[in-house]
C-alpha cells in the first residue's frame, strides 16, 4: 500500500468534507443533516481560516483516505516572545480499510513538522479514548495542569 502524505489543497476540500462527515457519522448517525449543505459550509469554514488551519491528507491513488488538521492558536505575548502560538491537532481520521497500516502516524508526523515550521511552542490534542495510546506512541504525554470545562448551552 503506497500512500502519499501531503498538505491538502483547495481541490481536496470535497474529500475532506466527506471524511469529516464519515468520522462524525461513524460515532453517531447524521439524522437529517444535509451533506451538500455541510460540504459547502465546510469549504467556507476552511477558506475563512487559511493560514491558521492547515490540513494534511493521506492519498491512496486518487482517493483521500485520511486527514488531520493543525489549528494554530495565538497566545498572549510575553516579554521576549511577542509572537506566541501553539498547535492543536484536530479531526484526525483514517478510513477503516486503511487503519493499522501506519497512515495515521504518518499524518501526525507531518502535522508535527508543520507545527515546528510554524514556530509552535507546543502541540496539543484532545483525544477520544480510542486513540489515546495512538497519540502516546507518537510522543504525546498527559499534562496534569490541563483543565477542561464544558460550557452549558
Amino acid at each position: 500500500m503506497l500512500i502519499e502524505i501531503r498538505e491538502a489543497t483547495a481541490e481536496d476540500l470535497p474529500a475532506l468534507a466527506r471524511l469529516r462527515w464519515e468520522c462524525h457519522t461513524e460515532r453517531q448517525p447524521a439524522d437529517e443533516h444535509d451533506f451538500d449543505a455541510y460540504r459547502l459550509g465546510f469549504a467556507q469554514w476552511c477558506s475563512a481560516r487559511q493560514g491558521r488551519c492547515r490540513a494534511v491528507v493521506a492519498v491512496d491513488g486518487s482517493h483521500v483516505v485520511g486527514m488531520g488538521f493543525l489549528v494554530l492558536v495565538d497566545r498572549v505575548p510575553s516579554p521576549g516572545s511577542l509572537d506566541r502560538h501553539h498547535g492543536d491537532i484536530q479531526s484526525m481520521y483514517v478510513t477503516p480499510a486503511h487503519r493499522n497500516h501506519g497512515v495515521g502516524s504518518k499524518i501526525v508526523r507531518r502535522l508535527l513538522d508543520l507545527a515546528r515550521d510554524a514556530g509552535c511552542e507546543r502541540i496539543e490534542v484532545y483525544s477520544g479514548s480510542r486513540a489515546v495510546t495512538f497519540y502516546e506512541r507518537s510522543g504525546f504525554e498527559h499534562v496534569d495542569r490541563l483543565l477542561n470545562r464544558v460550557l452549558g448551552q
